[in-house]
């Protein structure tokens, strides 16, 4: 949403917690949970796909892979995922095309521990073990970096 909205696409939000509505959007952001199956478009993107076979959230995805009023649905996530969407598209009569990107920017382990939230830097992974830790490590970051730094949240187990 950020993103799109910075290099001047329009694109509304919608999450459990915010909605931002965008004039002249033609596109939105949303989380898997509120994703929109009524409304017709061209071009859905389902992130972290993987999580179809998560015990507790799950449901979400599959109702979206499944769900969504879309011409192409582009899957991102683990290629570990690939066998049960294969098995989910023969079963609902779509085609799967499998596609392997390389990683544009290296991901890199560091040597050390973030000691302080100040010294968290753009680009860097944080991570956290509940929801409740991510959102308050999210406005921590957020506040110790004066809003120099937005965080992205992906939850997974």
């Amino acid at each position: 949403h950020s993103r799109l909205n910075s290099d001047g696409t329009p694109c509304g939000l919608r999450t459990g917690q915010e909605t931002k509505e965008v004039g002249g959007a033609a596109h939105v952001s949303c989380t898997v949970e509120m994703a929109d199956t009524e409304t017709r478009y061209g071009v859905g993107v389902l992130d972290e796909i993987q999580m179809l076979a998560d015990e507790t959230r799950g449901w979400a995805w599959t109702r979206a892979m499944l769900g969504l009023a879309v011409d192409e649905l582009h899957c991102c996530g683990d290629p570990a995922a690939a066998p049960l969407l294969a098995r989910l598209c023969e079963t609902a009569g779509d085609t799967l095309e499998v596609l392997e990107y390389q990683r544009l920017s290296p991901l890199e382990v560091s040597g050390q521990a973030v000691r302080e939230l100040e010294g968290v830097r753009g680009g860097d992974c944080v991570v956290a073990f509940s929801r409740r830790q991510l959102y308050t490590l999210r406005a921590q970051i957020e506040l110790a970096s004066a809003g120099r730094i937005q965080c992205g949240l992906v939850y997974g187990r």
